[in-house]
């Protein structure tokens, strides 16, 4: 058996500390060229911090990167891309009031422009762009669109395209897969191995065991900024991994169950919901949603089919251009977030970093925007602090938040925990109806568990939740009913047990044959 190639890239005894919390420690971890190395972590292990120091974005404290056997010093990711490294980032890096053309240039910008700036031949990022998506089976759309107009899968899109219009030699990707279409993950693995028969290494974060198992050629875990375990995907199992993640024996998480039919009165009731398309993304079309108490309404489909605008409408961020909403029979006439909240209805919303939480306040200010413990009186807003830190302390134990405590910043932490924080939040004030937008993206195998018997838990306590993910494999396995969303229409109303491959087809547009869709 032939002996393995030299690493491209080593790590030794690697450290980074963010003020109190050991985010790595000691790390040892060597990547091959023509190697998927998958790794692997619950939330907070180290592994964004991990891939972070590799890209420069983070000063280790401790320890040396070595490239190609010789000591490597990154100052920041310019430096990463000139020597061929590339990363597709969890959370988003794309610059929302810039274009798509825009956003790509900014990763091939000329800097001989001298006092004039920068200079930037946006016809040739056109060209290469149109040239590696095609390649890459990328559909990014129109190049000229704002990217802040547009849906949460298209611009993760742009971010794998962005990585990739440079000549890479290593490729990090951080849950590249938590919002693509299960056709849109193969078409990324099936470019993965290529590259990786080109003999690029990549390193690929992910919270999916499956996925783990079926693509790379070795897996690392971390847990709490160590190094536990190397495992060759032939000889491990899905169990193994999420026990050596989380270091206890994980169950598999609770999916449906049997749904409480003693409500009769719907708690929502949507009629003729119209919205505006938008770049990327096809707007409400005459939209009927009657949504019982009690049970989990699952919405499939396949990302810029409306679930922005239906997220947006049924959370008070945008009144439709027509229809109607109703809760308990009651008609929502002022269409804001904080009329809504005080109707009943929580949100967790798909972008936690941008509209999910204020990133420079604290935890426990970020954990009450949402409660009854923050309360408004003639003379400003007033808060019970010691109440307020307790609530957050409740939220920290309850979903296992790694963070420093309840004054850490939202941005301290990772995307992961503050998802957690989110979720938990949005569940605490038992509301009339949760709109839960992939509420488990980046979340690991132990917290979707308890998401999903959170979620679970709410509509016994009466509450109706509208899931709506991406994610097939979720929305199948959690709904009480499931409709399919294209170009903002909405199927008839299936139940279970579900036809997989029939939802599918409808995800791509075809007709439903009746109003049920069974197995």
């Amino acid at each position: 058996m032939p002996s393995p190639p030299p690493p491209l890239l080593s790590l030794h005894h690697v450290s980074v500390c963010y003020g109190a919390v050991q985010a790595l420690s000691d790390v040892d971890l060597a990547i091959r060229p023509g190697e998927i190395k998958a790794l692997l972590g619950e939330n907070g292990a180290g592994k964004s911090t991990l891939m972070n120091a590799m890209y420069g974005l983070v000063e280790i404290d401790r320890g040396q990167l070595v490239w190609e056997g010789d000591p490597l010093h990154i100052s920041g990711p310019r430096d990463a891309r000139r020597i061929g490294i590339g990363m597709v980032h969890q959370e988003f890096t794309l610059i929302d009031a810039l274009s798509v053309a825009e956003n790509l240039g900014l990763v091939v910008t000329d800097d001989r422009g001298g006092g004039e700036g920068w200079l930037i031949d946006y016809a040739g990022v056109r060209r290469a762009a149109k040239t590696r998506a095609s390649q890459l089976g990328l559909d990014i759309g129109d190049l000229d669109a704002r990217v802040g107009g547009l849906p949460v899968g298209v611009r993760q899109r742009i971010e794998i395209l962005k990585a990739m219009l440079t000549d890479v030699r290593l490729l990090i990707l951080d849950e590249p897969t938590a919002v693509l279409t299960p056709d849109e993950i193969e078409q990324l693995f099936s470019v993965l191995r290529s590259l990786r028969d080109r003999g690029v290494a990549v390193v690929l974060i992910t919270h999916k065991l499956r996925e783990a198992i079926g693509l790379a050629d070795s897996v690392t875990i971390l847990r709490t900024g160590h190094v536990v375990a190397e495992r060759q995907p032939a000889q491990t199992s899905e169990d193994e991994l999420a026990q050596l993640m989380v270091g206890r024996v994980v169950t598999n998480p609770p999916t449906r169950r049997p749904a409480d039919t003693s409500y009769a009165a719907p708690a929502l009731l949507a009629t003729g919901l119209c919205t505006p398309s938008a770049a990327g993304c096809a707007g409400l079309d005459n939209l009927d949603l009657n949504m019982p108490a009690g049970r989990i309404y699952g919405i499939a489909g396949v990302d810029g089919n409306g679930q922005q605008q239906l997220f947006d409408v049924l959370s008070g961020m945008r009144e439709p251009l027509h229809g109607e909403i109703r809760l308990d029979g009651k008609l929502l006439e002022e269409h804001t977030p904080n009329a809504f909240s005080a109707a009943g209805v929580s949100v967790v919303a798909p972008e936690r970093r941008r509209d999910g939480a204020v990133l420079d306040m604290q935890l426990w200010e970020n954990a009450i925007l949402d409660v009854d413990l923050l309360r408004r009186h003639s003379h400003g807003w007033t808060v019970d602090r010691s109440a307020a830190e307790e609530f957050t302390r409740g939220l920290i134990d309850t979903y296992g938040i790694v963070c420093s405590g309840t004054a850490a910043t939202a941005a301290s932490l990772s995307g992961g925990n503050l998802q957690k924080l989110i979720v938990g939040r949005a569940l605490a004030r038992r509301p009339r109806l949760l709109v839960a937008f992939n509420p488990t993206r980046g979340l690991d195998v132990g917290a979707t568990g308890e998401v999903y018997k959170a979620l679970g838990e709410a509509t016994t306590s009466g509450s109706a939740v509208l899931l709506i993910s991406t994610d097939l494999e979720e929305v199948l396995s959690l709904s009480d009913d499931l409709s399919v969303l294209f170009h903002g229409r909405l199927s008839p109303p299936s139940s279970p047990p579900y036809d997989r491959a029939r939802i599918g087809q409808m995800m791509g547009g075809a007709a439903p044959d009746s109003p049920r869709v069974r197995g």
